[in-house]
């Protein structure tokens, strides 16, 4: 399809962050967005507030994409393992997949953060299988899987990456309008 039948994206969005995100993810200041054979650069601010639900979204399309992260299978054990924060986490992850049209979970852990860095007494496998079940059980949650690490690089690239997510939805939508 040609560049030219395609709405422009727009020049300038803002992505909010979760003021209780400890160690945001780091976005760029501005990513090309490809529509049809045209590239057309779209400037990126970041907004820190306080979001009832997740942990990024697009202030323009608040209700297209919500990405709440999780930064370790220390989090996603206490949030899925533990009695007190599980009612609490499952309820937040509820809202999460009614108050968007692509709700997406971001882990932040490698399969051998898993199997070696998994907290003491907690079996692995459990917790795996904890996660699969919420996922499939939320019907229409997504999750991304990326590395983490504290090198400023690798947020970046994780910024990018949930920059373009959260971009290439809104304009999905702008499109079917």
């Amino acid at each position: 399809m040609s560049g030219s039948l395609l709405r422009p994206p727009p020049r300038r969005v803002t992505v909010q962050v979760d003021t209780r995100e400890k160690y945001p993810i780091l976005f760029p200041a501005s990513l090309r967005v490809w529509r049809g054979d045209t590239a057309h650069v779209v400037e990126i601010d970041v907004e820190r507030t306080c979001l009832a639900t997740g942990d990024y979204r697009l202030k323009e399309a608040p209700d297209v994409c919500i990405v709440e992260r999780k930064g370790s299978p220390w989090e996603l054990a206490k949030n899925l393992l533990d009695a007190k924060d599980h009612t609490r986490q499952m309820r937040a992850f509820g809202r999460l997949v009614e108050e968007c049209d692509h709700p997406y979970l971001l882990v932040e852990a490698t399969p051998g953060d898993f199997f070696n860095g998994s907290p003491p007494g907690v079996d692995p496998d459990n917790l795996l299988q904890r996660l699969f079940g919420l996922v499939g059980s939320l019907g229409r949650l997504s999750m991304l899987v990326v590395p983490k690490t504290n090198s400023s690089a690798t947020r970046r690239s994780t910024g990018r990456l949930v920059a373009n997510l959260l971009v290439s939805l809104a304009m999905r939508e702008i499109e079917k309008e």
